[in-house]
């Protein structure tokens, strides 16, 4: 489960909890941060709950090979057992780790049809529908985190991250951010990065258009 880029020329630091190993908050924000902000502010790659490097654990069509032996053995265990939330949960990992992202999002839709209340698949089906230019479900499951875990501040970033980078809202995601400060006013964007310093820099970004004149 690892986020892509919707933008082709970038590579992908996926969200994802691939194999139960997660990071912690500090790190997933870091890597959101960074992949937002290191390019002027454009960066449209996603990080989720869990990054990593999808092929880390090969490279080339050898870990590809891997990977859908893996993806087979578990398509076929959720399938036999439908109501299985962890076969669905690591399918969906997997396969967004290989790039197979609408087998990751069926994978991940069946596993909250199990349990509607895990809020760490959501933020990945989130990220995926953020990552395959469909914002408007992307905010969609964020804003369903939010109404099951008010103090979810993932949730809440990536929602103003879509704001701002997808839908051009820079005001709606300032006001996402500036709920967090208020929930949390040492809130984190990562470890040298606070949100407060976060709202800052969405107040003093321009869009391209509004420069040029």
């Amino acid at each position: 489960m690892k986020p892509p880029d919707l933008h082709e020329d970038k590579d992908p630091a996926r969200a994802s909890g691939f194999f139960k190993k997660r990071l912690s908050m500090d790190w997933i924000i870091v890597i959101s941060v960074f992949v937002f902000f290191g390019g002027a502010l454009g960066g449209i790659l996603f990080c989720g709950h869990y990054a990593h490097d999808p092929l880390a654990s090969g490279s080339g069509s050898m870990a590809q090979t891997s990977f859908q032996g893996q993806i087979e053995r578990l398509e076929q265990e959720a399938r036999k057992n439908p109501s299985n939330t962890k076969a669905w949960i690591e399918l969906g990992n997997l396969c967004f780790d290989s790039g197979r992202y609408a087998k990751a999002m069926e994978a991940y839709g069946r596993a909250l049809e199990c349990n509607p209340q895990d809020t760490d698949v959501r933020i990945d089906l989130g990220v995926l529908q953020r990552l395959t230019g469909r914002p408007m479900e992307a905010i969609a499951s964020f804003d369903r985190v939010i109404s099951q875990d008010l103090k979810n501040e993932t949730a809440r970033l990536y929602k103003a991250i879509v704001l701002k980078e997808d839908l051009n809202d820079r005001e709606g995601a300032v006001r996402v951010l500036e709920k967090i400060v208020r929930m949390n006013p040492s809130a984190m964007a990562g470890p040298d990065q606070s949100v407060q310093g976060l709202v800052r820099e969405y107040q003093a970004w321009e869009p391209s258009s509004a420069k040029q004149h």
